[in-house]
């Protein structure tokens, strides 16, 4: 990994020589594509950048696609670490460093996909899914691996601003709202839990610490009023006390 630097990086986790490697590949990209495209609401020039990257470890020529204009990106960073083929921690957190701090990525690469993990891993994540549903499965299959890709793709909660490092853009990683609340109620309240629910973030230790960090952040409640900030905040945390006591779930005690 030293001996690289984004954009040039170590293709040799792509097996392209490998025949049986290629294959399975390429079948499972067949199974994603459509995920991608439709969770990720890619359009099409973006999924070939994809796929040539997931494939063959491609990077697209970032220089040219600065003036490409998309809400929802290409190779953005949830894209760009979830298409890796190595699920090897250290390497795949060196990466996510490489792709925040390269002046050739734009802010909105990078927080389209870390608030991509973060949507996926909480709202989709804790809603209740009707027994034999077909393709309950979200546009990443659900691995288990919201926990993994959240604690890579948000780096160190010490540092609130992104990129940690500086840059020629800043903004703050702080963005969880106290209607976080309501969702993890919600999951607590499901009548019946699968695998998806399994793989939520509230189960996650970074991500409550991220959460709760994030409530702190510009914040100075104890001055807010009944009708402004802490009035909303109490009225939502009301109303996840009374959802759960209906379920009989006791909800963990805030102090504002």
């Amino acid at each position: 990994m030293t001996d690289y630097s984004f954009p040039n990086i170590d293709t040799s986790y792509w097996k392209i020589k490998d025949k049986a490697w290629m294959a399975a590949r390429q079948q499972s990209w067949d199974e994603i594509e459509e995920r991608i495209a439709r969770g990720r609401l890619k359009p099409k020039k973006a999924l070939n950048i994809i796929k040539r990257y997931y494939l063959k470890g491609i990077l697209p020529d970032f220089e040219k696609l600065k003036d490409y204009q998309s809400d929802e990106r290409h190779l953005d960073l949830l894209c760009f670490i979830w298409c890796h083929p190595s699920r090897d921690v250290d390497l795949l957190r060196a990466l996510r460093d490489q792709y925040v701090h390269s002046p050739l990525l734009k802010m909105e690469d990078i927080w389209y996909g870390i608030g991509g993990i973060i949507s996926e891993g909480t709202l989709t994540a804790s809603a209740e899914y009707k027994t034999g549903k077909a393709d309950t499965s979200g546009w990443r299959m659900y691995t288990g691996e919201n926990e993994f890709l959240f604690d890579i793709l948000i780096g160190d909660l010490t540092i609130a601003n992104l990129p940690e490092q500086g840059g020629t853009w800043t903004f703050n990683k702080f963005r969880g709202s106290f209607d976080g609340l309501i969702t993890i109620g919600k999951l607590l309240c499901n009548k019946r839990l699968n695998y998806i629910n399994e793989d939520s973030l509230y189960q996650s230790d970074k991500y409550i610490e991220y959460w709760y960090i994030s409530l702190t952040k510009g914040r100075d409640v104890k001055k807010a009023t009944w009708t402004g900030e802490k009035g909303f905040i109490i009225r939502h945390f009301i109303g996840c006390i009374i959802l759960m006591s209906r379920k009989k779930v006791i909800p963990v005690v805030v102090v504002l």
